[in-house]
């Protein structure tokens, strides 16, 4: 049980960063369309370590 604690807390921790990150790109990109690029941009780009891990 401690251990699965500890990992949902790492959990928390680990995540935490995208949706500050995702916030501030969403305020400093202007337009609509550019910012539906930056955004569809940042989460693809997050994607590709999982995309990449089994080669």
């Amino acid at each position: 049980m401690a251990l699965y604690v500890s990992t949902c807390i790492a959990c928390c921790g680990t995540f935490s960063a995208f949706p500050l990150l995702l916030a501030w790109l969403t305020n400093n990109v202007g337009g609509h369309t550019k910012r539906a690029l930056a955004v569809g941009f940042l989460i693809g780009m997050g994607q590709i370590g999982g995309a990449l891990a089994p080669l």
